[in-house]
């Protein structure tokens, strides 16, 4: 879920990101801005600058909260900042908004970047035959997350490249993510490699 920016919120999140991180980021006519509340932090949100200006249009991806703002770089050092910077608290409701967050935010192995799906419908498209198509919609679920003593455990399913996994993952409550078991649901889907970022 996206907020509904005017101009005159696009103008304030430009001065505040120009401010804070020294550069202009977007002229407000010439940027797509949107931003989303991130519910694991407190009055913070994620905000995407699509920039129409340049060849090819750059997306900057920043996370404040009308003081602080963060960079969102792939680090996952820069995470553990945010973490902190905007008191993030962790419940069994918001580990699948969380870690959705936490794939985009941070590069894996090699700077790939992993995508958390929930359902078939956010991968498949046209160019998925018919029966793989309608084997992933069987196969693919929303995240299982289940409270222990010291974190979460989430049951999910990434989609990294072409590759869709099936992991258990250990967050811990101070956002710490660990994998504790993978595997390779399917492999060599046909996927374009800039649908994930």
């Amino acid at each position: 879920m996206t907020d509904k920016l005017t101009d005159t919120e696009k103008k304030k999140l430009a001065d505040l990101i120009a401010a804070k991180t020294g550069r202009v980021p977007f002229k407000t006519g010439m940027a797509g801005v949107k931003a989303a509340p991130l519910p694991f932090y407190k009055n913070a949100r994620k905000v995407d600058v699509k920039c129409f200006t340049t060849r090819p249009i750059i997306t900057k991806e920043y996370v404040c909260d009308g003081e602080t703002v963060f960079e969102i770089d792939g680090e996952e050092d820069t995470l553990r900042e945010m973490n902190d910077a905007f008191s993030l608290t962790l419940g069994v409701d918001n580990i699948a908004a969380y870690l959705a967050f936490y794939f985009d935010a941070v590069a894996a192995v090699n700077d790939d970047f992993a995508r958390l799906v929930s359902s078939a419908d956010d991968f498949v498209t046209a160019s998925f035959d018919a029966e793989l198509a309608q084997s992933l919609k069987k196969l693919v679920a929303p995240p299982e997350i289940a409270e222990q003593d010291d974190g979460y455990t989430a049951k999910v399913f990434l989609l990294c490249d072409d590759v869709l996994f099936y992991d258990t993952l250990f967050v811990a409550r101070n956002g710490e993510v660990r994998l504790e078991n993978e595997s390779v649901a399917y492999d060599s889907l046909p996927i374009r490699r800039v649908m994930l970022r």
